[in-house]
């Protein structure tokens, strides 16, 4: 047991958390891909506003949310989606979740107006929860592998590392702060390695920090990121990084932020993207009213070209969370989610 069983039935009765098996699979599967194999497992009726894999990929976090007040976070065992506990409503509109500590035993919750909100799974306890003074909106973090410190940006963070456990009228300390002016709305850290990276927007670009010092160790070609960017993915070994660009797909370098292969997709504008782990698949939504579900488009990325269409029942997808194994698929938006998972 995460945490306790308290108010797992008021939580089920209001936020219509409903499990039923949807009529989903891949069609015309021409590929080996990850996402060819899925199934469906299980699809929720409430509003989703957030949802995260933790590290093993046994457990989905997901927040949700009506139009006129803030939601609850839940979290549930995969694939069966059996509740295994709550956190109760959020003081703040939650924007993003993301796990962390050695075990996934920690919980972050950003806000859409700012807040930072921070539980131990394994205890049941919420160690901290603040409005940082100098404000920002539409926040996202993420946990370096050092659990103490967050990688934070959205509104006036601008690429900042702060030390959630070291603060002083209820201000966290800042370990690290980009020289930049615009916050990125897409971005995506390095896997846990020696050295950490980001890749993300500043104001001359997409560019590569280097977390330790904040130094810029990469920049790429071309114009136009802010208003197109929905998807950044780094390689296993932290090598390189492919990115969706609008209707483009492209791989980087990110020693020397040059492209190493490009190509378009017919999709449509996405809304959101997510890349497998090998960077070799890409599967698109593009967020469109479909009352039976999306489609997505999934992408071989090595060869250029469309491998096939997966079926997934929830209506106009605003995101998607595939844990690291790639074995589960959750997409989800204001019309509910739905869960797909591998069958081998």
């Amino acid at each position: 047991m995460l945490l306790s069983r308290t108010r797992l039935a008021a939580l089920q009765g209001a936020t219509g958390l409903l499990l039923a098996l949807v009529a989903c699979a891949p069609i015309g599967a021409q590929e080996s891909s990850p996402f060819s194999r899925m199934v469906p497992q299980g699809r929720m009726s409430a509003s989703i506003a957030a949802a995260e894999f933790s590290p093993d990929g046994k457990v989905l976090a997901v927040t949700a949310q009506s139009a006129d007040e803030d939601g609850s976070t839940a979290l549930l065992q995969v694939p069966d989606l059996k509740v295994l506990g709550e956190l109760g409503a959020m003081p703040d509109q939650v924007h993003c979740l993301a796990f962390g500590g050695p075990d996934g035993g920690l919980l972050c919750a950003g806000g859409r107006k700012g807040r930072i909100t921070i539980w131990d799974l394994r205890q049941g306890k919420l160690l901290t929860s603040f409005y940082p003074r100098w404000g920002t909106m539409n926040l996202r973090a993420a946990f370096l592998p050092d659990p103490r410190l967050l990688y934070v940006e959205g509104g006036s963070y601008t690429g900042t590392v702060i030390d959630w456990t070291r603060s002083r009228d209820r201000e966290p300390s800042v370990f690290l702060s980009m020289k930049q002016n615009l916050p990125s709305p897409v971005w995506a850290l390095s896997p846990a390695g020696k050295v950490m990276h980001v890749a993300h927007i500043d104001d001359t670009g997409l560019v590569v920090n280097r977390l330790s010092d904040g130094a810029q160790v990469a920049k790429t070609e071309g114009s136009g990121w802010l208003s197109s960017l929905r998807a950044i993915a780094w390689s296993a070994d932290g090598s390189s990084f492919a990115v969706l660009q609008g209707m483009t797909v492209s791989v980087w370098d990110a020693t020397t932020g040059k492209r190493r292969s490009t190509f378009n997709v017919s999709a449509g504008p996405a809304s959101c993207a997510v890349f497998t782990p090998d960077l070799r698949w890409v599967a698109i939504a593009r967020g469109s009213w479909v009352k039976e579900g999306e489609t997505l488009a999934v992408w071989d990325v090595t060869g250029g070209r469309q491998a096939h269409t997966l079926a997934t029942g929830c209506p106009r997808i605003t995101g998607m969370a595939l844990s690291n194994a790639g074995r589960h698929l959750f997409v989800y938006g204001y019309a509910g989610g739905a869960l797909l998972g591998s069958v081998d």
